[in-house]
């Protein structure tokens, strides 16, 4: 990876998870500007600016031990907050449309404006998941629009409120069902996983409907 990332930039993300033994090899990796392979003994100098992400408080999990305080040192360099998507406000509105773009149909203006509405009719919402609950929603949107058709499709179709969750595609009546896993597995070849999460479901519940309509992976 480091190798790889030879004159430019690894972005290291969820920084605060990795474990103890873990973050020692990267200290020395950040300390000494080279690397060995596994099984092999050739140093090789490496040159990388890195950029470390997390949703933890590194420096109090310094103090609880969870996290190596020279470490700690050695990455906070220049310290960026960034608000969570709820402190946003219009930034949801631009992050969505740029992630609704992504996706299949998504450069139509007649899906984006539904879109955007369907944005707007929301409301005030704490994004939980941040961007990953964004991009979830954005996923399921383009989903139904392009199977129930755009204009059919409301807030409560996709939008899954903790208070009041939103039925789900692998609940749903089984010929829109159907349609909405055949839509994800276009969507995600190769990966049940992310199929799975864009319907909102588990891989389990996603292979049992699989099997119950027939459906090739």
């Amino acid at each position: 990876m480091f190798e790889l990332a030879h004159g430019g930039t690894l972005f290291l993300d969820e920084i605060g998870e990795i474990p103890r033994e873990t973050q020692v090899e990267l200290l020395r990796v950040l300390q000494e500007k080279e690397i060995r392979r596994v099984g092999g003994s050739r140093v090789i100098p490496v040159d990388v600016r890195i950029i470390a992400a997390t949703n933890k408080d590194l420096l109090q999990e310094t103090v609880e031990g969870r996290f190596r305080e020279d470490l700690y040192y050695r990455l906070d360099v220049l310290d960026l907050k960034l608000p969570p998507l709820r402190e946003r406000g219009d930034d949801v509105k631009i992050l969505g449309l740029h992630l609704f773009r992504q996706l299949p149909g998504g450069k139509d203006p007649i899906m984006q404006s539904q879109f955007l509405y369907l944005l707007e009719q929301v409301g005030p919402y704490q994004w939980y998941g941040n961007i990953r609950e964004l991009q979830n929603f954005v996923e399921r949107a383009n989903i139904l629009m392009r199977n129930a058709g755009a204009s059919s499709v409301t807030v409560s179709d996709i939008l899954r409120r903790r208070a009041e969750p939103a039925p789900e595609p692998c609940q749903e009546t089984e010929s829109r069902d159907r349609r909405a896993i055949e839509a994800a597995l276009h969507n995600h070849p190769g990966s049940m996983a992310d199929a799975a999460r864009s319907l909102g479901c588990s891989r389990q519940t996603l292979w049992r409907k699989m099997k119950k309509y027939g459906i090739q992976r």
